[in-house]
């Protein structure tokens, strides 16, 4: 028999409930589970809905260990429930209960209390999916680089930080796949969704929007590569963690075969504050890295410097005074978006304006719709 009815005394409203032992016996098994698969190392833990899980756990257990009780009324009878004052219960079962959500409330406390793990950016970005807690975003779909190659795609290199990183727009709650945009990362390919690899943060970068845009004008196959890393001053870029990645992607992207056709840079808030003639000096030395790299491609630099709602005039000089080296273009003025959730990212609205812009400021470049239409008079 798997259960016993306990309880025929007493008005509780849960009168004559059946409590079946062995349910009981797996509720206190996946409360282990869900313990160890929040808590993977000691202080670290790293899930949002922690909180959630151990409330269905005591709920279960609340719930099944009901029985009759002396006193009246719902009131009465939830109290004894939580203060164990449950008629005909041996001092070890009390033991146990007692122990079960004593043991409860000392993980929540340590869950508030304990600091987030540290995680090094290139963990961060080059295993997102660690980061990611959503099955529907999780994965994304394999798919042979070769063939993408076969198809003369246009390549899209994207560095910088948040503007340009998975930090603005919704949440991806669920994958959409864009026909025809592709990511590479590493040395292999997929289908590319929010958040794209190699990006920090799991938002949405307007670079996923912009290739859906390219590869409707064009008619041809996009690839994405990216090496952002939201608030990373340019200094990390030349010589830090997120040199490394860079650095990293720019040699896995030759080592698949793939040649951007042009680079976007967006960044600059991280250095907002330097002295005049600072930034613009190290960023002569990123673009030096992208061309010791083997890249010949235009690299495209946006006036991006709002923060808090406030623009940098200083840092936007900056920005638009190294427009005067060689095949390096203006991307559009950021600046002008004014949709931001927190006076510096972009929200939805804003990424989808951010994306727009920059397909503009690039068809001034490549005349991709000129030539899209060239094509179908000659069809």
């Amino acid at each position: 028999m798997l259960g016993r009815s306990i309880g025929e005394k007493g008005d509780c409203p849960l009168k004559g409930m059946t409590r079946f032992v062995i349910l009981d016996t797996f509720r206190f098994i996946f409360a282990v589970i869900v313990a160890w698969r929040h808590f993977g190392g000691w202080g670290s833990p790293g899930k949002a809905y922690l909180a959630v899980d151990f409330f269905f756990i005591l709920s279960g257990f609340v719930l099944t260990g009901a029985k009759g009780y002396s006193g009246t009324g719902m009131r009465r009878s939830y109290s004894s429930i939580f203060l164990f004052r449950v008629t005909g219960e041996t001092g070890g079962k009390k033991m146990v209960r007692k122990l079960a959500v004593a043991l409860t409330l000392a993980l929540l406390s340590f869950s508030a209390h304990a600091k987030a793990p540290v995680q090094v950016i290139e963990d961060i970005v080059m295993h997102p999916q660690r980061s990611i807690d959503s099955v529907n975003i999780s994965g994304k779909e394999q798919i042979d680089c070769g063939y993408i190659k076969n198809r003369k795609p246009i390549v899209i290199f994207g560095a910088g930080q948040s503007l340009i990183a998975n930090t603005n727009g919704d949440f991806p709650w669920n994958r959409t796949i864009t026909r025809n945009v592709y990511e590479q990362w590493g040395t292999l390919c997929y289908k590319a969704n929010a958040p794209l690899y190699g990006a920090s943060d799991t938002r949405q970068s307007f670079v996923l929007l912009l290739g859906e845009f390219i590869a409707r004008a064009t008619e041809r196959d996009v690839v994405i590569n990216m090496a952002a890393v939201g608030g990373t001053p340019i200094s990390q870029f030349i010589q830090g963690t997120a040199n490394t990645l860079l650095t990293t992607q720019l040699h896995n992207m030759k080592q698949a075969g793939f040649t951007p056709d042009f680079v976007i840079w967006e960044h600059g808030q991280a250095d907002a504050g330097r002295e005049a003639g600072q930034y613009s000096n190290d960023l002569k030395t990123v673009l030096g890295i992208f061309r010791s790299s083997g890249i010949s491609a235009p690299v495209f630099i946006p006036t991006d410097t709002t923060m808090e709602w406030r623009v940098n005039e200083t840092l936007r000089q900056e920005q638009q005074s190294i427009l005067s080296a060689e095949n390096v273009l203006p991307g559009p003025d950021i600046d002008l978006v004014r949709f931001r959730y927190d006076g510096t990212h972009l929200d939805q609205r804003g990424l989808e304006m951010q994306a727009s812009m920059w397909f503009q400021a690039l068809d001034q470049h490549f005349h991709w719709h000129s030539r899209r239409s060239e094509n179908s008079a000659v069809k």
